[in-house]
């Protein structure tokens, strides 16, 4: 079959070398200068991207020789200006790839406790930065239970006693400080989510007054100030969206061409993207917190579909969003152009 342009670029040796080029020159030129926090932003990104690659040669998640997984992350990152600075959010990031490689090595073992141990451990200590991430416990339950079929009462109070270890090493030093407040207002944040209003439970109260003049130009109103203040964010967003969703469907309908194993790998990614995707819907104020994360867990089943669909209509596909990229670079780097 005639290898097309996406197909090429795929399975070219210079394709992650020329995306780390291009990412780095992303992060860099735009500001003009260099500057502490930037560096140890694009640092954590770097060490993320090293732990991607491990992951996705260990685990065999591209059945070509293929950097492509690789290389969409890195240039998501360096087409977003707004995450180049140090946040918390790539340091969530970093700690999301540690809970994909401890959580992969468990499958299909129901001894595997040790592993098992360090997926709670690493889970736990990204936690630390943001509470809430402790909630992905649910995601990484479930695929334990359905996709990595490696849960048992071993397993399972491995588990347990991973996510708790870094808080009881946090209490017993808050216990010889005699100083819990700090460990009380953490563990309070860690439920902060379900104590958020719903985002758009204000569209549904216009809604109800039946006056539909005021509510269209209320509505019309908050996009186009949220144009105005986020439209990076907007844009980076649609643009992420759009390759979730091709990689989603895309690994839905095709997914039998890979071994159980790396489909319940890819099934453990896709469900942290639609909860993640869900999450940032419903209560986009953590946008910062869940953005990195929801771009990591996009990138392989995109690369997925990119590097192995071989029709005209992928190849045409891979060119529009290579010039949407383009688009979404210039805006998120330079953003005075459309304000």
């Amino acid at each position: 079959m005639k290898r097309r342009l996406q197909n090429k670029v795929a399975e070219s040796a210079w394709t992650l070398p020329a995306a780390s080029v291009i990412a780095t020159l992303l992060w860099w030129l735009p500001q003009g200068h260099y500057s502490t926090d930037y560096l140890l932003g694009w640092i954590v990104c770097a060490v993320t991207t090293f732990l991607i690659i491990q992951v996705s040669d260990s685990n065999s998640l591209m059945r070509i020789r293929s950097s492509l997984n690789v290389a969409v992350y890195m240039l998501l990152m360096g087409a977003c200006g707004f995450l180049h600075a140090l946040s918390i959010g790539s340091i969530l990031a970093l700690w999301l790839v540690f809970v994909y490689f401890a959580l992969f090595r468990s499958f299909d073992d129901r001894r595997s406790a040790a592993t098992v141990f360090y997926t709670g451990v690493c889970l736990s200590l990204g936690s630390l930065f943001w509470g809430p991430m402790l909630l992905l416990l649910s995601v990484v339950i479930w695929s334990l239970l359905v996709y990595m079929r490696s849960i048992s009462f071993r397993t399972a109070m491995a588990l347990l006693l991973g996510c708790l270890l870094p808080y009881w090493i946090w209490a017993a030093v808050a216990t010889l400080q005699w100083d819990f407040s700090v460990l009380l207002v953490h563990h309070i944040a860690i439920l902060q989510p379900f104590h958020e209003p719903f985002y758009w439970q204000w569209m549904i109260e216009l809604a109800q007054t039946s006056d539909w003049a005021g509510f269209t130009a209320g509505v019309g109103d908050f996009f186009a100030s949220l144009w105005q203040r986020h439209a990076p964010e907007l844009v980076a967003s649609l643009y992420v969206t759009l390759l979730g969703l091709t990689g989603f469907f895309h690994y839905i309908f095709k997914s039998y061409d890979d071994t159980i194993r790396v489909r319940m790998y890819y099934y453990t990614i896709l469900l942290t993207q639609a909860v993640l995707a869900f999450w940032l819907l419903m209560q986009p104020t953590f946008f910062n917190e869940l953005f990195p994360m929801l771009i990591l867990s996009t990138a392989p089943a995109a690369a997925h579909f990119f590097a192995l669909r071989r029709t005209w209509l992928s190849n045409v596909w891979f060119c529009i969003c290579a010039l949407l990229f383009v688009g979404v670079a210039v805006i998120c780097l330079f953003p005075s152009f459309i304000l």
